[in-house]
């Protein structure tokens, strides 16, 4: 992420912007943090919830 929003995001918003205007340039901007609070909200999941069938995951204790 950090190459693409540090070098591809501020290209992609030039060239919008040279070809209509700055304030349609910041849609690029509002795409990249939109995906962020996705990952943030949604996205990220443990692996142990996500491989529980998995050989790699944590083994839970059995409460008796």
């Amino acid at each position: 992420m950090a190459i693409i929003g540090g070098a591809i995001c501020p290209w992609i918003m030039g060239r919008i912007s040279d070809a209509w205007n700055i304030q349609r340039a910041f849609v690029v901007p509002l795409i990249c943090h939109a995906y962020v609070f996705y990952f943030a909200m949604w996205g990220y999941r443990l692996a142990t919830l996500a491989n529980a069938n998995s050989e790699l995951a944590i083994p839970v204790a059995e409460i008796e």
